[in-house]
């Protein structure tokens, strides 16, 4: 027991921490009364709120009563078609099993395997395989899907029924093959066809054997030296031609528009695949480009009102094409027309003649030799694309076998785009050759036929600009509704076309009209848009020369003499002027004339559709243009 002062001071350390307790009761009562108040306060702000929300939604249903009422009125109007609905559904499903079955039960197999032969049938496919019943689709393969199938019994097979014949899968196997590049391999190694198919990729991919097996359109056979008269007509270069250029030059990274004749011309002495892909990166470029445009897609047709970004999307689908043709051409070592047209097209720069001057301008008068002389085209090649494409009237009656492979086509084009349905390349087989039952048909016999479109010219010039000889048409075919079968950049010789004096008409258009960009005004001040961060967007038409349309003046007729004599209202024809300037009229350039209407007062005219001369009939001559 403390004493003395010991005691005093354990006294002392007992009070302190009574003190200290007491304190610390104290500061805890506190926060508990603060607690308490906030929670009494924040349970009466919740009472307020919800007494406020009780009388908002009270508010909300009296205003909202009339349109729950409308909606219940319609809802009683509908319920009696929707039940009728339901019962013609029933009746329809209930006829289409009862006919279903029979044809089911007669192809044989499990529920899943009879209705695959039943689609393959229908769609004249060698096998369909479906995944019915089995989720997550996408996350499994269809080894898998196969596998659970079988085991709840839906399907007997591992592999779906096969209907072709012999004759149906070598003819898809050779198809497969021909879609190669030339210098491709695989081709003759032994391959299955689906994995060859799934090797070829998508028409969208950007790697060599993609764009060799998608461009131009597969479905229908290219020209060939035993194609028929519009061949001739149109000057296609099919023989295996070669020129030699000077060889070993060094590939540029990209098809620019500063490429030379000379630069272009040794480049296509090279191999096609390693041009095309030291270019891959831009040409990936225009697609995702393309991807974003209002032509999406090769068998896209051009839209109704056409703008210069379209000059755009129109050459890269038109460069594809003849990267397609040039990678399978298998003529053998030097410069080829193929490769040629595919390097100048890609490196072309793209010039947009405005709806309403195609015609104008094709239909001028010729020019004379003087004057063919004297153009000079602005780059070593050009993209020339038409607002308003040239028509190709068809010159043959259609053949029974044309007509079949054509609606078999345009079916399958009205599915793509206006459906969204995807294609495989074999279906896209299997529609030109109507079943792997008959050959392609080819090109040349289809715009006879069927006619066809120009859309655009590639043009090609020398070391000085002076036109060449070689150029491309760039054609389409139109399809039945909203569509076109495909594009393709056909090779052509200036020499040998019949349509001579329309080319040069349309290439002195790029080399004398007057041009500015398309984010240009024709006062020369620049358009900028705006993106939706504030930000300059750069355009996708930046690129494209659009020609300046400028107002043309009317000239006083002079005094109202004459004979006497109504002339019928027509269309006098446009026609390039020299025209002499500068110090003492010693300098000279080209002045257009534009078509004029004579004597519009006594009547319309009506649309005007440019059409090139009519196709000759096969088995006659063809009078070239000079």
């Amino acid at each position: 027991m403390a004493r003395g002062k010991h005691r005093q001071a354990k006294h002392n350390r007992d009070m302190r921490e009574a003190q200290d307790k007491l304190a610390t009761v104290r500061a805890e009562l506190a926060e508990e009364e603060r607690l308490h108040e906030a929670a009494f306060k924040a349970r009466a702000e919740a009472d307020e709120l919800k007494r406020e929300l009780d009388a908002a939604c009270v508010d909300r249903d009296r205003a909202c009563q009339a349109e729950v009422d409308r909606l219940g009125n319609e809802i009683a109007a509908l319920g009696l078609w929707v039940k009728s609905h339901r019962a013609l559904h029933q009746r329809v499903h209930d006829r289409w099993g009862r006919m279903l079955d029979p044809i089911t039960d007669a192809l044989g197999g499990g529920k899943t395997e009879s209705l695959e032969a039943f689609m393959a049938v229908i769609g004249a496919e060698d096998s369909v395989t479906l995944q019915l019943d089995v989720a997550d689709r996408r996350q499994i393969s269809q080894e898998a899907a196969t596998a659970i199938q079988r085991a709840r019994g839906g399907r007997r097979s591992a592999q779906p029924k096969k209907h072709y014949t012999e004759a149906q899968k070598q003819m898809r196997k050779e198809l497969l093959v021909s879609r190669l590049p030339a210098d491709d391999h695989r081709a003759d190694a032994d391959v299955d066809d689906d994995t060859r198919q799934r090797a070829l990729g998508t028409l969208f991919d950007r790697t060599p054997a993609a764009v060799s097996a998608w461009h131009p359109a597969s479905w229908i056979a290219e020209p060939s030296p035993e194609s028929a008269g519009s061949a001739q007509a149109l000057g296609l270069v099919l023989g295996e031609e070669h020129t030699d250029f000077p060889e070993g030059p060094s590939i540029p990274t990209q098809a620019h528009a500063t490429l030379s004749a000379a630069t272009r011309n040794a480049l296509s002495g090279l191999p096609p695949r390693q041009i095309f892909t030291t270019w891959q990166r831009a040409y990936g470029a225009g697609t995702e480009q393309a991807l974003d445009s209002r032509i999406r897609l090769p068998i896209a047709a051009m839209p109704r009102h056409p703008i210069p970004a379209d000059a755009a999307s129109l050459q890269h689908w038109y460069t594809a094409a003849a990267w397609g043709s040039a990678l399978r051409y298998a003529g053998g070592a030097g410069s080829c027309a193929p490769s040629r047209i595919a390097v100048a097209t890609q490196a072309a720069v793209p010039f947009w003649l405005p709806p309403g001057h195609t015609l104008n301008y094709a239909d001028s008068e010729p020019l004379s030799a003087d004057d063919r002389a004297d153009i000079r085209l602005p780059y070593a090649q050009v993209f020339l694309a038409f607002a308003d494409p040239l028509r190709l009237d068809a010159a043959a009656p259609s053949t029974p076998e044309v007509d079949e492979s054509w609606e078999w086509m345009t079916r399958v084009v009205t599915d793509i785009l206006g459906r969204g349905q995807t294609r495989s390349l074999g279906s896209m087989l299997l529609a030109g050759t109507r079943g792997f039952t008959a050959d392609r048909v080819d090109l040349c016999d289809m715009i006879e036929q069927r006619g066809a479109r120009i859309e655009g010219l590639v043009l090609l010039a020398d070391a000085v600009g002076r036109l060449d000889d070689e150029f491309a048409w760039c054609v389409t075919i139109p399809a039945k509704s909203s569509g076109v079968l495909g594009r393709w950049t056909l090779p052509a010789s200036l020499d040998s076309t019949a349509f001579r004096d329309q080319v040069i008409n349309l290439a002195a258009v790029a080399a004398w009209g007057d041009w500015h960009s398309a984010a240009e005004e024709t006062d020369g001040h620049v358009t900028v848009r705006e993106s939706a961060d504030g930000e300059s967007a750069e355009r996708k038409d930046g690129a494209v020369r659009v020609l300046n349309v400028k107002a043309t003046g009317r000239a006083e007729s002079g005094a109202a003499q004459g004979t006497g004599a109504q002339v019928a209202p027509h269309i006098r024809r446009g026609h390039w002027r020299r025209q002499r300037y500068g110090p003492k009229r010693s300098l000279e350039r080209r002045v257009r004339i534009a078509p004029v209407l004579v004597n519009a007062a006594r009547g319309d005219i009506g649309p005007r559709v440019y059409r090139l001369p009519s196709l000759p009939r096969e088995g006659a001559a063809v009078t070239r243009q000079r």
